[in-house]
């Protein structure tokens, strides 16, 4: 199997995150304290220090989050690709933290083989879960269940139609476009009609072998797939 895209991008994109969170917060900091030392206190929201201190803070705030959100997803994908690089071919490529050309998207992974195009949202959860359409929910003791924060079949729809329109727009309308959850922590208990598939790590490449038509996608349209794609930072390896 191929490998494109870099395997530290999220590691490195939270480090530059959380160096310009930091900073922001930083000048924040001193703008409050240049507000209060002109303008007589920290009240005097309409001056000009002060509403630019606000506006450091938010922005170095939401920076702080999303370095947090990129630490914790940095090494999600690694199960995955070990997974599939033990058991798929060279007429399958698999690219890392894909950015969706044209659209403000961005996919954990995608892998393009004979089986056409999977976008996979990869999580890593704790505990059992119920999922009915788009909602889910974690199963307590004595099975009662709790409304789970987020959904992740729903956050995959967001880069799974960006993509189902690229390849619309590439006028390759025969090459199917799937996607799927892929769990690397967690457990799925029951589900009834959930929003897209929902797969543990150790079933992904049974899945894609599932996905596999009698007729295999021609590789001429997955080439030109990849060529339309974006992963982000690294080229392509074997692995």
């Amino acid at each position: 199997m191929r490998i494109a895209g870099s395997a530290t991008y999220l590691h490195d994109r939270a480090r530059r995150r959380l160096s310009g969170g930091v900073l922001l917060l930083g000048g924040a900091v001193l703008l409050f304290a240049l507000g209060a030392f002109t303008g007589g206190g920290l009240t005097v929201i309409g001056s000009g220090p002060v509403f630019l201190g606000l506006g450091g803070l938010v922005v170095g705030g939401l920076r702080l989050a999303a370095a947090r959100r990129d630490y914790a997803s940095s090494n999600l994908d690694a199960p995955v690709v070990g997974q599939l690089a033990g058991r798929l071919g060279d007429e399958y490529v698999y690219l890392r933290h894909v950015a969706v050309p044209d659209h403000r998207a961005e996919a954990d992974g995608i892998l393009l083989g004979p089986h056409g195009m999977l976008v996979v949202a990869i999580r890593r959860l704790e505990g059992d879960f119920s999922v009915r359409g788009h909602e889910w929910f974690a199963l307590e003791a004595g099975g009662n269940e709790r409304p789970h924060t987020g959904s992740p079949t729903w956050e995959l729809m967001r880069p799974l139609r960006a993509l189902q329109k690229v390849v619309r727009e590439e006028g390759l309308g025969d090459v199917p476009v799937e996607g799927a959850v892929i769990l690397t922590g967690g457990r799925l208990v029951n589900a009834d009609l959930p929003g897209a598939a929902i797969v543990p790590v150790d079933h992904v490449a049974a899945y894609v072998a599932y996905l596999r038509p009698s007729e295999p996608i021609p590789p001429a349209a997955i080439e030109a797939l990849f060529a339309r794609l974006e992963p982000h930072a690294g080229g392509v390896k074997k692995k």
